[in-house]
């Protein structure tokens, strides 16, 4: 990456912004997943717990 960012300035930073963009964007893909996969457990314990009082 040192060879991108040394060359022209502009270049430079066009290379680090577009890096940063990448990088935020996989953060929020990440975030995005996670708490759709904690939301998703939730309901299912809910879930358990709706039939367990049911039953109960």
């Amino acid at each position: 990456m040192a060879f991108i960012l040394a060359g022209h300035p502009t270049k430079g930073a066009d290379a680090a912004r577009s890096l940063g963009n990448e990088t935020l964007d996989r953060a929020s893909s990440v975030k995005g997943k996670l708490s759709s996969g904690i939301a998703e457990r939730a309901r299912r314990r809910r879930g358990d717990e709706e039939e367990r009082d049911e039953e109960g």
